[in-house]
């Protein structure tokens, strides 16, 4: 079931799974997840409104009408909302260096849950029990977006964000969290496997694209920034790619999976777990994280695309 909300989550209608011809939710562990659903005309729905399914709510930004009487409709996670937020408190002007999260709740703080100025809180935000520890870390953020900054700096610490719904307070609240260790290499956990000889992988791609790759990172006065996160060692010549913005950063080895209906999600695995992947035709195996997950559903028929991340140095033989 799909269910449908308006701006102060009253509930508006809601839509079966079977009435829709197709329906798309990308789930995706550092930053916002993006939906799109195509199903009869309801003039109930408007760009706006949220969109529960499965758990997860998003908030609709684009509905196209069609003359046969269907329409399509797309939007974002609850995430997206701190993209309508830039950092412009002082203490951010020029850089952070410390934990973190601590660097997290700050932004948050600031920007969105208590700032100087009262009209630009959000009031339906709110943050969980986050603890302001982490490794050190030096954010470069002037006037950014804040999901964006939030994004990089999640990516780049390896931890997983999301804004949970909390229908009885009407409000998100604001998680870090990381997934389980599921690979063949630990004891802790059962261990989970994605390979085509046990016939749970039906589909895979392996990408490697230099357009992506940046390796050399200067400030906005364009001084070398020694401690960027990104500068793995030093580059000169044809080998050397240089850039001043994060945005412009982001994995240069992907691996795409297409599982079984079987595979055990959410029972055995989800979304930020390490797994292991194996290949005996590619000879590989290699323990991944796994970043999206994107649950597809077309003419009543569902299936899921997997993608993992942090893929360097990872190569076919």
């Amino acid at each position: 079931m799909l269910k449908i909300l308006n701006k102060n989550f009253e509930y508006i209608n809601a839509i079966k799974i079977s009435e829709l011809l197709n329906l798309r939710w990308d789930r995706k562990f550092y930053s916002v997840d993006v939906f799109s659903f195509n199903c009869k005309y309801d003039e109930h729905i408007d760009v706006g409104q949220y969109v529960l399914y499965n758990g997860y709510i998003g908030i609709i930004e684009y509905i196209k009408t069609t003359l046969d009487g269907y329409i399509q409709v797309n939007g974002k996670s609850a995430l997206s909302i701190l993209n309508r937020r830039i950092t412009i408190n002082e203490d951010y002007v020029d850089s952070l260096a410390r934990p973190f999260k601590s660097i997290i709740l700050e932004l948050m703080y600031t920007n969105l849950v208590n700032p100087t100025d009262n009209n630009r809180k959000i009031d339906v935000i709110s943050l969980s029990d986050i603890v302001a520890d982490g490794d050190t870390y030096e954010c470069r953020c002037k006037s950014k977006p804040i999901g964006d900054v939030l994004t990089t700096i999640c990516k780049d610490n390896k931890i997983g964000q999301r804004m949970v719904f909390d229908y009885t307070a009407k409000k998100f609240i604001y998680e870090l969290y990381n997934g389980k260790n599921r690979s063949i290499n630990q004891t802790e956990n059962e261990w989970v496997i994605f390979s085509p000889e046990i016939k749970n992988v039906y589909g895979q791609e392996y990408i490697k694209d230099i357009k992506l790759v940046k390796n050399v990172e200067y400030d906005d006065k364009y001084n070398l920034f020694t401690k960027s996160p990104y500068s793995i060692e030093i580059a000169s010549g044809m080998d050397r790619f240089e850039f001043t913005d994060d945005n412009f950063v982001d994995t240069i080895i992907t691996l795409n999976t297409t599982v079984s209906d079987n595979c055990g999600y959410k029972d055995l695995w989800d979304l930020g777990d390490i797994i292991t992947c194996k290949s005996d035709k590619f000879n590989f195996s290699v323990d991944l994280p796994i970043i999206e997950v994107s649950e597809i559903i077309k003419n009543n028929n569902f299936n899921l695309s997997v993608k993992f991340g942090d893929l360097e140095g990872f190569k076919l033989n």
